[in-house]
């Protein structure tokens, strides 16, 4: 929750769009409405992609062809754990970067739209695993989204979320 509203405050055009969301339903308390606003649930998994929860690795398979990975040859179709946080970004001068860009276009950017009416932008829906899958889901995924939506949207409509006075976000 804390690099959500981090996210909110260095880009407020995102808040305001949750803002103008908030409008086409009567109640912030209804769970099910809060779940059918776009930007809201964008906006909760960008955060998720860019900033995991937990630090554990989600499983990928290696290229058929094979692929190189920090100088070292890993042949095409094994298994390899690659943490969540390498996995939702991209930096340039990282040795995985090829794979990170081939999931998400412009991966180090907070892009809330990718989630909803830019699919073209998720490229491998598979990287994206924030409550982890299968039997080792994460048992509490609803209610801790229900939590998120709730009071994100409660804190957004009733303050304008930014930085304090002379900081910019940028040294955190």
């Amino acid at each position: 929750m804390i690099y959500l509203f981090y996210r909110l405050a260095l880009e407020p055009q995102h808040a305001e769009k949750i803002r103008i969301e908030l409008q086409s339903i009567q109640s912030i308390y209804d769970t099910k409405a809060l779940k059918t606003l776009e930007h809201l649930n964008g906006a909760i998994n960008e955060t998720l992609r860019l900033h995991p929860s937990v630090p554990t690795g989600s499983y990928r398979q290696s290229p058929p062809e094979g692929v190189k990975i920090a100088g070292r040859w890993i042949p095409g179709n094994i298994t390899i754990v690659a943490p969540r946080y390498t996995m939702g970004r991209h930096k340039p001068t990282h040795s995985v970067s090829s794979l990170v860009e081939k999931s998400f276009q412009q991966a180090a950017d907070f892009i809330p739209e990718r989630w909803y009416s830019r699919p073209e932008m998720v490229a491998d829906k598979k990287v994206f695993t924030p409550f982890s899958i299968r039997r080792f889901a994460c048992v509490g995924k609803n209610l801790t989204l229900a939590e998120l939506r709730f009071v994100t949207t409660l804190l957004v409509s009733k303050y304008d979320i930014k930085f304090a006075p002379g900081e910019d976000g940028i040294g955190v």
